[in-house]
């Protein structure tokens, strides 16, 4: 059987999904969802940083097949975003 790694890399985003700024420090930690069903991504991990700008990732020991990788932000009082576009890779 085949294995296989993605790396993901993120840029912080600016704004909430109401509109409003997000200041820099106001981001707690990333959460990383993958699976190989778009809708259903059904393995995640929180990644925690320290000025949480420019983000880097590696999901390791992934099987053959095409895999999809999203993100959520989540800030200092726990509101998460709603998750971004899946990105997707063929190991």
């Amino acid at each position: 059987m085949v294995s296989g790694s993605a790396v993901l890399s993120w840029d912080a985003p600016a704004y909430r999904v109401n509109g409003d700024g997000l200041p820099d420090g106001h981001i707690s930690h990333y959460v990383v969802l993958w699976g190989q069903d778009p809708e259903q991504l059904s393995n995640s991990t929180e990644v925690t940083c320290q000025d949480c700008q420019d983000m880097e990732y590696t999901v390791e020991d992934l099987s053959e097949g095409k895999w999809y990788f999203s993100v959520k932000t989540v800030d200092s009082e726990g509101r998460e975003s709603a998750r971004a576009e899946p990105a997707s890779k063929t190991i």
